[in-house]
């Protein structure tokens, strides 16, 4: 079968091999149906972050989650980058959690690239993997938002390392215009997509 030798099937086993393999059918079916419950509240965690810091260690858990579900919805369509932007952003998110919970929020290179991993990367994967493949329910305007959202994202933290990987105090301080105005373009958009993707992915059946 052409499908079972690609590139994106053999990746894709490989995923659920190594982080399925200990649950069985029926648990793994019954946590993507309980994910309804959980990935709307990630936001919320998330915008808690400046009065309770550990709820943005949480958030960044249960948005991991979100990206789980985007993964389930398209993977069928484009096993390979599906899978990509699902390794990126769940990794991601569990570093960023870690690092939160650990050291504190800190606006140093490793934890601005977790947050970009976990926040905008996969906006960038499933905008375009949403532009390109339509039929999954999620409108063009919706795919536009994520897209140029991570696009702004990814702008941001490559401007944000090269001024030495503090968005707030960048070595050059020419390079602060670039790292605000693409982090408040990328940061409204890719929030846009997350609310509207979070409402159809709600609507769909499990």
């Amino acid at each position: 079968e052409p499908r079972a030798t690609s590139l994106g099937y053999i990746l894709e086993r490989l995923w659920y091999r190594l982080v399925w393999s200990s649950i069985d059918y029926a648990t793994t079916r019954q946590f993507y149906v309980n994910y309804k419950c959980v990935l709307t509240s990630g936001l919320a965690l998330s915008f808690l972050y400046y009065v309770i810091p550990a709820a943005f260690a949480l958030g960044a858990l249960a948005i991991a989650i979100f990206v789980f579900a985007l993964y389930r919805l398209f993977h069928a369509e484009s096993p390979a980058l599906s899978l990509v932007g699902a390794v990126v952003g769940i990794g991601g998110g569990v570093i960023l959690a870690a690092l939160v919970l650990l050291v504190g929020s800190q606006n140093n290179a490793i934890q601005n690239l977790a947050i970009w991993a976990s926040f905008f990367a996969p906006s960038l994967f499933f905008g375009w993997l949403a532009y390109q493949h339509s039929k999954v329910g999620m409108a063009r305007p919706l795919a536009l938002s994520g897209l140029v959202g991570g696009l702004g994202g990814l702008v941001n933290i490559i401007v944000t390392l090269i001024g030495g990987g503090s968005w707030e105090k960048p070595n050059n301080p020419a390079l602060s215009p670039v790292i605000m105005g693409s982090y408040y373009i990328g940061m409204l958009l890719t929030m846009v997509w997350m609310v509207w993707s979070s409402i159809v992915l709600l609507r769909r059946k499990a």
